[in-house]
């Protein structure tokens, strides 16, 4: 199989984060091959997060969401301010809240009929 070349531009506070982060994972290797790992790790998640059937919330345990990096710096500042460990934390913590029938959630009911409908 023959490489292709391709020229990547990152800033450089980018390329010193990622620098600063290989010295602490030496065993990431240098620049190029991190850089590749990165890239089919993501393509690989993102394959695998893809929502194209319904049951694949049940087969996969979890959801991805894509953010913009203003409502990911919002996400930041309630977690660095809240008592919640992350931001992944906070979000289950709403969504439970919609659907409580405790707190009477305006999903409540779709939490009741899954509870009911379990063997």
């Amino acid at each position: 199989m023959e490489d292709e070349k391709i020229t990547l531009r990152m800033g450089l506070s980018d390329v010193q984060i990622m620098d600063r982060y290989l010295e602490e994972h030496p065993e990431l290797g240098k620049r190029s091959l991190f850089i590749r790992t990165a890239i089919m790790d993501y393509i690989k998640r993102d394959a695998k997060c893809g929502l194209s059937e319904k049951n694949d919330l049940k087969n996969e345990g979890g959801i991805f969401i894509r953010l913009k990096q203003r409502e990911l710096d919002t996400l930041g500042r309630i977690v660095d301010d809240s008592p919640y460990d992350s931001a992944e934390d906070f979000i289950k913590s709403m969504l439970r809240d919609l659907y409580d029938p405790v707190k009477n959630g305006p999903y409540a009911d779709h939490f009741v009929m899954s509870r009911d409908a379990e063997p």
